[in-house]
């Protein structure tokens, strides 16, 4: 009653449309949703964080390390340079990380995931990393560190950022040729950025990304002071 109202609602017809039949199904079934006001919901900006953030889980199972980091606002160009920054760490056996530490024997699985779930904090982006037997947390860490600082300096390559843009591009259109998620895309352009043809933007922005763009990301959101470093394992290494 108070919450999902229809101030709040946004309703999205895709596929084979009749707007006069299928306007007049949305008025027999919301036509009689009464106006409420509802609160103002706001969302509080979260204290910079100052300094390594550090956790280790106890438990019987083969080891596992999570880094994680903050990201831009959903809807910024900053965001979709992380995007391509994290598609360009991960994944592919061409993959930067899948060099480092797969192809070297430090680890037997990667993962990588930048996501702004509700669409209107910040976004995060994470690096999960297992380890192989008897390579430990700190020889993880100070790889993934290493190749970070690298690309800071040397930025990645014309090959690498082309790779991901198209891998990126490739993945959004895919989705969209179910109706499902063209919706969800729609909508969520509706309702956050007040535009339902957000989503042709997305790849107009996604396309322009450039290497220097890929560098301020990762000189201004993937430090290592600014990381949240969790470990679970039998034993903290």
């Amino acid at each position: 009653k108070t919450y999902y109202v229809p101030e709040r609602c946004v309703i999205v017809l895709v596929g084979n449309v009749d707007p006069e039949e299928d306007f007049k199904m949305i008025q027999k079934y919301f036509g009689s949703w009464g106006k409420k006001s509802s609160p103002l919901i706001r969302f509080p900006e979260e204290p910079e964080q100052i300094g390594i953030r550090r956790a280790h889980v106890d438990f019987k199972a083969s080891p596992q390390m999570a880094i994680g980091f903050h990201g831009p606002l959903y809807g910024k160009k900053e965001y979709y340079a992380m995007r391509v920054l994290a598609w360009t760490l991960f994944p592919g056996r061409s993959s930067i990380l899948e060099k480092t530490l797969v192809n070297t024997g430090k680890a037997s699985e990667i993962d990588i995931w930048e996501e702004n779930w509700d669409r209107k904090a910040k976004s995060l982006l994470g690096i999960v990393v297992h380890p192989m037997k008897d390579v430990d947390f700190n020889t993880i860490e100070d790889e993934i560190f290493s190749v970070l600082d690298s690309l800071k300096e040397n930025g990645i390559s014309e090959k690498d950022l082309r790779r991901a843009k198209n891998n990126i591009k490739m993945n959004l259109l895919r989705r969209r040729r179910y109706p499902l998620w063209f919706a969800i895309g729609i909508g969520d352009g509706e309702r956050v950025m007040g535009d339902p043809e957000f989503y042709k933007k997305e790849l107009e922005m996604i396309e322009s990304i450039t290497n220097e763009d890929v560098q301020e990301i990762l000189k201004d959101y993937l430090r290592k002071e600014k990381s949240t470093i969790v470990t679970l394992g039998e034993e903290k290494v």
